[in-house]
């Protein structure tokens, strides 16, 4: 079974822990995506928030729209707030 992917379904407490903490991070992670589009556009910037693609290791977080477009971009290191770069990739 070595290199073969494997599946554990959590149950109980450990279910609910890892529960917790991914609905802790979920919220945590829109309201900075928000906060990151208000700085960006404006109070009222209008933009739904359809998903995030973190990148770890020089933290970069790629907020997207509903036609997976990428509408802002928070990078902890320098701390900036931008628009994505023509042809910038989150995978």
């Amino acid at each position: 079974m070595k290199n073969q992917p494997q599946k554990v379904q959590l149950e109980g407490n450990h279910l609910k822990k890892m529960e917790g903490l991914t609905d802790r991070v979920e919220k945590d992670l829109l309201k900075l995506a928000d906060s990151a589009l208000t700085y960006l556009y404006g109070r009222s910037h209008g933009h739904r928030i359809k998903s995030l693609r973190v990148v770890p290791n020089n933290l970069k977080i790629a907020i997207l729209n509903s036609r997976a477009q990428v509408i802002g971009v928070w990078e902890k290191p320098p701390g900036v707030c931008r628009m994505a770069r023509k042809g910038e990739k989150f995978d």
